[in-house]
């Protein structure tokens, strides 16, 4: 499993410059999240080093659920903490949160479906408000937009695709902006494609 540069450098800097009582809050904190996804870092007000706490959380965070994610075992999770100058009984005490999250965060993971809609097909209409008592778009071009597109359908019979129609009505500078961000994601994702060849 790779870590990217930020995540080594919060586990090294940030997770090792914090004390016992802060290291007791941040495995506290990390164990409400992953029973809890919609929960998010819950520090007492005025804690001191709250800043090193956030990124030491953010790192470990991220450490556990790409574990979790590749399923790697508890043996190269050590490796990692250790290489990152954690101390041993730190180690430990994050590799037996692992252990006991692990289940529900595969659960969660699974559940979360990264997914999006495929775009199927796309019809749009022009129509030219003159003069409207409800809106201030007077004499300009609007523009409905229908993305008809697939959608993964988990059931307990299995995986379906359900065809769904996103309905957009946008003004000339609305459909510019969009364009452009269309363009700009699909430029990455064959960036991305070059980049995994």
């Amino acid at each position: 499993m790779k870590l990217s540069t930020e995540i080594s450098t919060g586990l090294k800097k940030f997770t090792n410059a914090l004390n016992d009582e802060q290291f007791e809050l941040l495995l506290k904190n990390l164990s409400l999240s992953f029973e809890n996804p919609s929960a998010s870092l819950d520090l007492p007000p005025n804690v001191a080093g709250a800043d090193v706490l956030k990124k030491a959380y953010a790192a470990l965070f991220t450490l556990i659920v790409e574990g979790v994610r590749w399923k790697e075992d508890g043996s190269i999770i050590r490796n990692i903490l250790k290489d990152c100058k954690l101390s041993e009984s730190r180690a430990t005490d994050i590799l037996n949160l692992l252990d006991k999250q692990r289940i529900p965060l595969q659960i969660s993971l699974k559940q979360t479906n990264f997914n999006f809609p495929h775009v199927l097909d796309v019809t749009w209409k022009m129509n030219y408000i003159v003069k409207s008592s409800y809106s201030d778009i007077d004499g300009k071009a609007l523009y409905f937009i229908d993305f008809i597109v697939a959608k993964q359908n988990w059931t307990d019979e299995g995986c379906k695709f359900v065809t769904e129609t996103v309905n957009i009505v946008c003004t000339v500078n609305h459909l510019q902006s969009l364009v452009a961000a269309l363009r700009a994601a699909s430029r990455k994702l064959i960036a991305i494609g070059d980049a995994a060849k």
